[in-house]
């Protein structure tokens, strides 16, 4: 214990000789500090020169564990381990935003310390004020978000949110440097845990979020954030005319895809309603997705309904017609779905981004069955051996299914009767496809892009945002040549 207590006074001495500062100043602020956080301090004080900023750094990283209460972590230490650690992870985002520096001084530390608070801010979140008005983006998207979740972390939201790391998310590209550990607390201030929720020492995203930050990176349209709370308390007051009417924007697209049961069937139709009243107050302004298709996306009959149609066009090919009779509504029991499964084909425009499979995998726990969706990337050589042992015959059932995903994209698109439903499908959408007992390919479904699992992580690993990427960017293509 002696040895312990010459080794924590030993690093406060060589604190204070690095900083420049008396040891007793050391000690009145780390009384009882232990080994572990005064030897991270100490390599802190080779990166940050100065006293003060250093502890408005700490401070700042305490406030994020008192707000953020990591598990296996104490509430009622002074200081712990998991600050130092934190304020170094404050620091490396400063100097990487500041590459061309090879120290920090003071203010720009301070800045970035000061800008870790997880503000309980209602407003919305974008890059600036001048975002909403003068931002001179010719598209401003409004994204009115309300998820299936309330809770991202406590409810199970594998298939459609990504684990981000402020910590090595300013090493990745230029999407993943967008979440910084002062913007994703802000996040799930303003959002709601159903969109960006805080777990130990990472984030759980929503893939639209991800999406729509990737949008605004284009350049090609300004944003604005919402939740579900800033969305209810608009309808309530009856304040969307009046937001609309402020933006100096060309045109403003509202970006609401919905697909919760937790919000009112009133605050549904008020929010449509007064959507088309704001109509008066922008010349020209839309909403994304229109009622009709995310009411189609919904309840899936019009999709089924449509399906069917363009299968009875003289011009579709054999292989993408029903081998039965078409019918509007079925319950058929296709054993490839429960045997096979599903393949999973994610279209951006007509470029296929992702392929996956899925399963449904029955497991027991404790003595009880429970089955449970699998998904994983697609494997030609594994998910074709059904067809042929052969690899270049494989290869071609392969090409057969990427032609008969564009068909039928293209088709939906412009299926005349109710090309409403559809428009979404000019940015992606997900086909289902299963396997006919014949070996031929078969649409089971075809969720929306917004509407869809993406499986990010399922497919690409932990913290990929590829498919967000893609999906976000071709979304504000769509919307920025209207």
């Amino acid at each position: 214990m002696e040895r312990y207590e010459k080794r924590r006074l030993s690093a406060k001495s060589k604190i204070a000789r690095k900083l420049q500062i008396t040891s007793e100043e050391v000690q009145t602020a780390f009384p009882s500090a232990g080994l572990d956080f005064l030897t991270s301090i100490l390599d802190i004080s080779h990166q940050v020169k100065d006293w003060n900023t250093i502890l408005e750094i700490l401070d700042q990283a305490r406030q994020l564990r008192y707000n953020k209460k990591p598990e296996r972590v104490s509430q009622v230490a002074e200081w712990t381990p998991w600050d130092a650690k934190r304020a170094k992870d404050i620091i490396a985002q400063a100097i990487t935003a500041r590459s061309d520096s090879t120290t920090i001084s003071s203010t720009a530390v301070g800045t970035s310390a000061a800008q870790t608070q997880c503000y309980s801010s209602s407003t919305a979140i974008s890059l600036s004020d001048e975002n909403v008005n003068t931002s001179g983006q010719r598209v401003h998207v409004i994204f009115c978000g309300v998820s299936r979740y309330r809770d991202l972390v406590e409810e199970n939201s594998d298939f459609i949110s990504i684990q981000i790391d402020p910590a090595y998310s300013s090493y990745g590209d230029k999407l993943l440097q967008r979440f910084t550990l002062e913007y994703l607390c802000e996040l799930e201030r303003t959002l709601g845990r159903g969109l960006v929720a805080s777990h130990q020492y990472q984030f759980v995203v929503h893939q639209t979020v991800v999406a729509m930050i990737a949008a605004e990176n284009t350049g090609l349209v300004s944003l604005e954030l919402h939740g579900m709370k800033w969305v209810s308390d608009m309808v309530m007051k009856h304040g969307f005319a009046s937001h609309v009417a402020d933006v100096a924007a060309e045109k403003v697209v509202v970006f609401a895809p919905w697909d919760s049961d937790y919000i009112s069937d009133k605050i549904t139709e008020d929010f449509y309603m007064q959507m088309q009243e704001a109509t008066a107050f922008h010349r020209n302004l839309s909403l994304y997705p229109s009622r009709d298709e995310n009411y189609a996306e919904g309840h899936k009959l019009l999709d089924i309904a449509a399906l069917d149609g363009i299968a009875r066009r003289p011009g579709t090919p054999p292989k993408a017609k029903p081998q039965r009779r078409v019918t509007y509504f079925h319950q058929e029991y296709i054993k490839s779905l429960d045997d096979f499964g599903e393949i999973r084909v994610m279209m951006c425009g007509d470029d296929i981004i992702e392929v996956s499979r899925t399963q449904w995998i029955t497991t027991t726990t404790r003595d009880k069955p429970r089955r449970k969706l699998h998904a994983r990337a697609f494997n030609l050589d594994d998910d074709l051996s059904w067809f042929s042992s052969d690899p270049e015959e494989r290869k071609g059932k392969y090409s057969e299914l990427e032609a008969f995903c564009v068909f039928w994209r293209r088709a939906l698109i412009e299926f005349f009767e109710v090309t409403r439903n559809f428009e979404s499908a000019r940015v992606g959408l997900r086909l289902d496809i299963g396997i006919s007992p014949n070996g031929d390919f078969c649409i089971n479904e075809f969720p929306r892009w917004f509407g869809a699992n993406w499986f990010s992580e399922q497919i690409r690993g932990p913290g990929s945002t590829e498919i967000a990427r893609k999906w976000g960017e071709r979304l504000a293509q769509e919307i920025s040549r209207r």
